[in-house]
């Protein structure tokens, strides 16, 4: 079903039945209009929930033997999804949801280096999620880009791990761009949509 505004539904008319909503609106002349639609025409009507996140933060790689948490400190818009603990894509509502993400990686070191970024449901690694990427020489810089079709319970989270060897690799943030002004670069952009 359309999403419609109200005055855009028709104008009522005939019996009400058991099955009708009635809808009254003010009219700006002060005479008040009737319009009706049936609650059966509402019954394919669905509600997609969403989410727009990033941080703004460096990213550092602080856990070089084990597994760091990509972090997300700032909403841009969302409905029936949140971010939990600075680091969880949380969903309200069951459902299938594509979720997307950009990152981007900077080495700041010299040699080549390699990072890993894999989704994590609840805690633990979703099978087969997992990509490579290797960078090449100091200040290389590169984006990780890709997206997910998951499956979510009420109250499932999802996170975004990554692990690197590489101390002098970050996922970078930044500020202050200047000469022409630009926008502000988040070290993660991180979307989750109902489908």
């Amino acid at each position: 079903m359309p999403i419609l505004r109200i005055d855009q539904f028709p104008d009522g008319s005939g019996a009400v039945s058991n099955d009708d909503l009635i809808l009254f609106l003010d009219n700006p002349s002060g005479s008040s209009t009737t319009k009706y639609m049936k609650i059966s025409d509402m019954a394919g009507a669905t509600y997609k929930h969403y989410g727009s996140f990033y941080d703004t933060t460096i990213q550092t790689n602080v856990n070089v033997s084990g597994i760091n948490t990509i972090k997300i400190n700032s909403t841009n818009i969302s409905s029936g999804i949140s971010i939990a603990s600075g680091t969880r894509l949380l969903f309200a509502n069951s459902g299938i949801y594509n979720i997307q993400f950009s990152a981007q990686i900077e080495k700041t070191d010299g040699g080549d280096d390699t990072i890993e970024i894999w989704l994590s449901k609840n805690g633990s690694g979703v099978a087969d999620s997992n990509t490579s990427i290797t960078l090449h020489q100091q200040d290389a810089k590169t984006v990780a880009a890709w997206n997910f079709l998951v499956s979510a319970n009420s109250n499932d989270y999802y996170e975004l791990k990554w692990y690197s060897t590489d101390p002098g690799l970050i996922i970078l943030a930044q500020s202050g761009l200047t000469n022409p002004n630009r926008p502000e670069i988040p070290s993660i952009i991180l979307t989750a949509v109902q489908v």
